[in-house]
Parts: C-alpha cells; structure tokens; sequence
C-alpha cells in the first residue's frame, strides 16, 4: 500500500468514526448524504481554522479480526488520542508487546516501555555520528486529509455507498466504482463497512477488505472534548528506561518504510522459459530481465561498477536501503532495547579497517550514482555484521595475542 492508500483508508474510517451522530440520523435512502455529511465534519475536524477552539477525540480499537497480509495485526489493540492539526499520541500493543508513539508538533517520540528504551527525534541530532555535518531539518507533518476538501465533492460519482438496517442497528458500506481506478484520488479498491448498534452515536466496528485482506476494528471508550493539556502529548518513561536523542529524519523514515510495508507481499519467481531481454546499460553494465527477474552485469573498476549499479537500479536501492536501514534496522531497536544507528555505526568503526578499500570505493560510487548519502550505502552494506552469518567475534586463545 502507499502512503496515499493508508491515509485515505485512516481517513475514510476516522470520518465514519468520529462523525457516526451524523450517519444514525440520516436516511437510510440517502445514505450518500450521510456519509458525505461525515467526511465533511472529519474534514473539518483534521483541517482546524487557525482562530478555531482546538478539539480532541480519544478512543481504544481492537483488531478483532485480520487475515491475508495483515494477518500479523490479529489481536492488537490501540489507544489513538488527537487534536488536529499537530498533537497525536498512539499507544499499542501488538503481539504481546507494547509501543506508544507520540508528537507535539514539534518533536517525535517512540517509547518500548517492555525494552526500557525511549527515542525522541531531534533536528539538531546528526544522522551520522561521525558526521557532524549531516544533521537535517525536517518538519513534522500535520494530522491532515490526504487530498483537499473541494475533493470531497466527486466522491458520489467514484464510490458506492450503502446502508442496511437489521434488529441490532444499521451498516454503512462505501466501495469504489469502476470509475475510481483511473480517479486523481486513487482510492484503494476494497470495501469499508461500519457498523453503528442501534441507539448509540459510535461504530462499534469498523471493517475494512480488499483481495485476501481483511481487518476489523472494534471500537470502544470514545471521549470527545477540547484541547487536552501538553503533558497529555509527552512521553512516560519509567525510572529506569534509556532516553536517546536521535535524528529526527531517521523516525520519519522508518515510520513512512514501516507503514509502506503493511500488507505487502514479496512476488514469486515466474516460470523459467529461457527468454532474455536487455533492460538498459550504464557503461560497461548492463541490466536484462532473464525469465522476469532482473540480472545485473557490472564490469571495471571499482568506482566504474557502483557507478553502473547505481545508476541501472537507482529505485531499487533506495527502496532497498530504506528496508534496512529505517525498516528492519530501526524497527529492532524496539525488539533489542538499542538504538540500532548506534550499534550499527559501531559496527562500522571496529570491522572497518579490515573491509578491503575497494569494497568501500565502489559503495561510494555507488551511492554517488543513486543519489544516496555516503553513510547510508556503507551501512546498509555493514548490515549484516548485525544480524547474519557473516557476523562473527574471537576471544582468548582464538586471537593472535590470547586476549
């Protein structure tokens, strides 16, 4: 899913959430009217006039059920509590472990409480230790829509929406119509049902399917009001726990990798036929596709061999890199109970000075072709000193002077 795809789904079933009053109170014969009604006051909601009285919505949501490739969310539960436009605090558990993230407007958070370890982002913090010149500013995203309000107006002609009453209370169902594939929203292509039991003013459940994918939210201790106070949006670390001020653009990153990577799916290799087709060269190299699966050529120095790699497969290896680093890399902070761009950069230091200078050479014309930093491609590089086989350490009679 992109980023585009995961906002408009939060979006679409925040709006059926928070605006349920709405939906209850309008005609099940016009149940496009109802809905429209709720997008525009979540809209309205997310998208605060700056003179506005600030408003928050606190509410818990379960995974009662996930199958197909959001399966590994069956169980979790949420605590998500907002004041649009910049303040939000998400506490989870999934797994059995729990995670608050958490922002101001100002800062970003992450707190593994089970793993004593709190994260906060920081502009001012380098991304590379060793480069003091490698801070970077980056700004904080609001809690906005995902497209513009004046949108919100070709909706009826891009999705289906529905409402059925039964003796328990009412559904309300919105689903794209062929219409929607080719639309400049580019809504996903699956089904969102909210189900509102009679009586009440909220969704008890919110239930979400596309393909194989399935995901219900099970709705419960709703508290609507107004602006909370600003400890409400500050971490609550314990005694004991490890804070670390990191690079802000390194959160940003592995929260944008991470939700990038929900649901996704790692192809199968298609069947070998033998055909073979010349992709594009750089150089001496050459990229082709050998039964659909891409087979790099790379020939020359050094230097000439990043450089062909980083310019034949320039999006493969940010994607590539981002997994590591921002996905994998930083996701296992939260498992280790370290910050992993200081274990990896110590990686770094101490093997080194035994990798051979060419290694080095072609990473750093690697990343110079693929528009990379330096660091970045050496890291991902060192990786798996960390986590794999290549990794390994020698003590005592193992070494050359016993110690």
């Amino acid at each position: 899913m992109s980023r585009l795809r995961h906002s408009t789904l939060a979006t679409g079933a925040a709006a059926l959430f928070l605006s349920a009053p709405l939906l209850r109170a309008q005609d099940h014969a016009a149940p496009s009217a109802a809905v429209m009604g709720a997008l525009r006051d979540v809209w309205s909601f997310l998208s605060p006039a700056e003179a506005a009285e600030a408003r928050s919505a606190g509410f818990t949501v379960r995974v009662s059920q996930a199958a197909g490739g959001l399966k590994a969310l069956d169980g979790a539960e949420f605590r998500l509590l907002l004041q649009p436009p910049r303040h939000a605090v998400v506490r989870a558990k999934v797994a059995g472990r729990e995670l608050a993230l958490g922002t101001d407007g100002k800062e970003l958070w992450i707190h593994a409480p089970e793993k004593h370890l709190l994260v906060i982002g920081d502009n001012a913090v380098p991304r590379f230790s060793g480069r003091p010149d490698s801070a970077l500013t980056v700004a904080l995203p609001p809690l906005t829509p995902p497209v513009p309000a004046a949108m919100l107006a070709l909706l009826p002609a891009l999705v289906k929406m529905e409402a059925a009453a039964g003796p328990n209370g009412s559904n309300y169902t919105l689903s794209p119509m062929p219409a929607a594939a080719g639309a400049p929203i580019r809504l996903p292509q699956g089904t969102l049902t909210a189900s509102v039991p009679a009586g009440t003013c909220w969704p008890s459940s919110l239930t979400w399917r596309e393909g194989g994918n399935t995901l219900t939210l099970t709705v419960g201790d709703v508290a609507v009001g107004g602006a909370r106070p600003e400890a409400d949006w500050q971490p609550k670390p314990a005694a004991d726990d490890h804070t670390e001020r990191v690079a802000l653009s390194h959160l940003t990153n592995a929260i944008r990798t991470l939700s990038g990577a929900i649901g996704a799916k790692i192809p199968t290799l298609p069947p070998a036929t033998g055909e073979k087709q010349l992709v594009a060269t750089a150089g001496a190299g050459r990229l082709e596709l050998h039964d659909g699966t891409r087979v790099l050529f790379l020939s020359g120095t050094p230097e000439e061999m990043g450089t062909q790699h980083g310019t034949l497969l320039k999006k493969e290896i940010r994607r590539t890199t981002d997994r590591i680093l921002y996905g994998v890399g930083v996701g296992s902070s939260f498992e280790k109970g370290r910050w992993f761009f200081g274990e990896i950069e110590e990686a770094v230091r101490r093997t080194g000075p035994f990798v051979d200078p060419r290694h080095l050479r072609e990473m750093d014309a690697l990343a110079a072709a693929s528009g990379m930093d330096r660091e970045e491609a050496r890291l991902s590089n060192f990786f798996p000193e960390l986590f794999h086989c290549s990794g390994f350490a020698i003590m005592g009679d193992a070494t050359k002077d016993g110690v």
